[in-house]
């Protein structure tokens, strides 16, 4: 991997989520270059409850990666933090997008769900959007399938499947379907969760 500049010009995928849902895996799994990042030590009591909590560092700001797929293809990706106190960034990032990763636990309930397609609605209007759903040994088929009713009941045209943020394979299939769906404009309406 080497290091790169920020190319404008080039279209960006965005990584979205729930604090610790393994957003900066992700894009470290896959990128072709080495990631910069803003990730800090969290401070004792600073941690959410929940997910994550095994974890000693947090993105307090934007991730970049990038990623090629063919010689004509390459996206800037995009690391977006999951705290509230951080929806500055997504506002900076979201709009232009040309997709939206959003990584959910399977353990989510469909409230948290809910919240991400209202926050994609609103920030990335007509883009086009993947759900990976993580940590889904146990929940399975199960979880994915409360997503995609949800989806399907919003009519958003968006892909949902489970997805190991550790695993490259994974994380570029959800970014290879984004670009598919760039290219064929299969794009999601604007979700109202």
């Amino acid at each position: 991997m080497t290091a790169a500049t920020f190319d404008a010009g080039i279209p960006r995928i965005a990584f979205i989520g729930p604090y610790g849902v393994g957003k900066s895996t992700a894009i470290r799994a896959v990128s072709d270059i080495s990631v910069l990042g803003s990730e800090a030590g969290i401070s004792q009591g600073r941690g959410e409850a929940g997910h994550g909590s095994d974890k000693h560092l947090t993105t307090v700001g934007l991730e970049y990666g990038e990623i090629r797929l063919s010689a004509q293809e390459r996206f800037a990706l995009f690391g977006l933090p999951g705290q509230d106190r951080f929806e500055h960034m997504w506002r900076m990032v979201l709009p232009g997008a040309m997709g939206v990763l959003l990584l959910l636990h399977a353990a989510d309930p469909l409230d948290v769900f809910r919240v991400w397609l209202d926050r994609v609605a609103t920030h990335a209007p007509g883009g086009n959007l993947v759900v990976g759903v993580t940590r889904a040994q146990a929940e399975g088929e199960s979880a994915l399938q409360r997503y995609r009713t949800l989806l399907t009941r919003h009519g958003a045209r968006a892909a949902a499947f489970t997805l190991d943020p550790r695993v490259a394979d994974d994380v570029r299939c959800a970014v290879m379907t984004l670009a598919a769906m760039q290219s064929t404009k299969l794009r999601y309406p604007a979700v109202n969760a």
